[in-house]
């Protein structure tokens, strides 16, 4: 399943490794308003640069079931 979501690295991504199948990335805001989605498989790659700083919650969904994760965007 998901194995890792990365923080928020120098270059503005979040990265995603190990995905099961095809899976679904959902980025919400801390009132838990949805930002963005992504189809993703095997792994991506999301530029954060569009998104305001502050403190997000990323959710993924592959065939292994759902991980949640907070990351702050600066």
């Amino acid at each position: 399943g998901l194995k890792q979501i990365e923080p928020v690295g120098p270059n503005g991504e979040i990265i995603i490794d190990n995905v099961e199948g095809n899976g679904v990335v959902r980025i919400y805001d801390m009132l838990g308003r949805p930002v963005s989605q992504y189809d993703v498989t095997e792994s991506a790659r999301i530029s954060t640069s569009a998104f305001a700083g502050g403190l997000y919650i990323i959710q993924m969904v592959d065939g292994n079931g759902v991980k949640v994760q907070k990351v702050v965007i600066d």
